[in-house]
């Protein structure tokens, strides 16, 4: 990961500085769906920071879905396709969810006597259909 430097100048702290690199090669398409970053301490040593830095970064990064971290296969870019449809059909189920508790309300019925209907239907069709 050659790309990635700290500028000592910078007013942004060395975790956002990395961050913010792999995010914009991330949307420059440097990096791709699967490529391994480096081992944190790999990295930590090669820019002269604490491994604690990097690991923060490799954490914000993958709280916000851009790469996936595990003992065995480290960290890499996550697919973003899988991703942004996730978001999608999200975004669609709570555009849907929205209409429908507004259409509720206005037939006269109460939050709480939604939720139960929405709980008891989520109990009733279980395992017919799940959002992934």
């Amino acid at each position: 990961m050659n790309f990635i430097y700290l500028d000592p100048e910078s007013a942004l702290p060395p975790y956002l500085q990395i961050l913010t690199q792999i995010r914009l090669a991330i949307r420059a398409k440097a990096l791709f769906p699967g490529q391994t970053l480096p081992a944190i301490r790999t990295l930590a040593a090669n820019l002269g920071v604490a491994p604690n830095t990097v690991a923060r970064a490799y954490t914000e990064l993958q709280e916000a879905g851009l790469i996936e971290s595990d003992r065995q296969h480290g960290s890499r870019i996550a697919d973003l396709s899988q991703t942004l449809e996730l978001k999608k059909n999200l975004d669609l189920l709570r555009t849907i969810t929205e209409r429908h508790v507004t259409m509720l309300r206005s037939l006269g019925f109460e939050d709480g006597a939604i939720r139960d209907a929405c709980s008891a239907a989520t109990v009733s069709v279980s395992g017919t259909h799940t959002l992934k």
